[in-house]
């Protein structure tokens, strides 16, 4: 998954995963991403995954993509109002969005 967060005009943010440490992988220490990324918040369970190899889910900027191996629903809260967010997204299973203002009104 690629995750955009735009600052108009230009992108101001790129989260591309690539640089996620050992400890945020599934197959290393396991970790929740969480805040990692300043200003975003991956939910529960939310790790990284490296797919070098793989042809069922080729990562669109690297080798690493994102899951929860719990969950299918995948939550991203941000710590700021934003315009605009993009994502690249690679599965199996068919993707919804839903996006939610403070108040919980989409």
């Amino acid at each position: 998954m690629l995750l955009v967060v735009p600052e108009a005009p230009a992108f101001a943010d790129l989260i591309d995963f690539e640089g996620l440490p050992a400890a945020y992988m599934f197959l290393g220490g396991g970790q929740n991403i969480g805040v990692f990324y300043s200003g975003v918040d991956f939910e529960p369970n939310v790790t990284g995954l490296d797919l070098t190899g793989s042809t069922a889910f080729p990562p669109y900027s690297g080798s690493i993509a994102v899951w929860d191996p719990v969950d299918l629903t995948v939550t991203i809260t941000f710590a700021s109002p934003e315009s605009m967010v993009g994502i690249w997204y690679t599965s199996f299973d068919s993707l919804t969005l839903a996006a939610f203002d403070a108040s919980t009104s989409c």
